[in-house]
């Protein structure tokens, strides 16, 4: 292998998608996309809970 290739490598395994989700017993809920998703990210989480998401949800839908 490369350099060329690990560091392509290497870039991949650091840009995988990241979600916030919330576990409910064996539920597991995740926001819909686009345009559903700030209304369900305001069913899903508490107020002080959402600010730290946007904060944190740069390039998601």
């Amino acid at each position: 292998m490369t350099s060329a290739s690990a560091s392509t490598s290497e870039q991949e395994l650091l840009q995988g998608e990241s979600y916030p989700f919330r576990i409910d017993g064996d539920q597991i809920r995740v926001p819909g996309d686009g345009g559903a998703y700030e209304e369900e990210l305001k069913e899903i989480f508490p107020e002080d809970l959402r600010a730290a998401i946007e904060e944190h949800s740069v390039g998601l839908p």
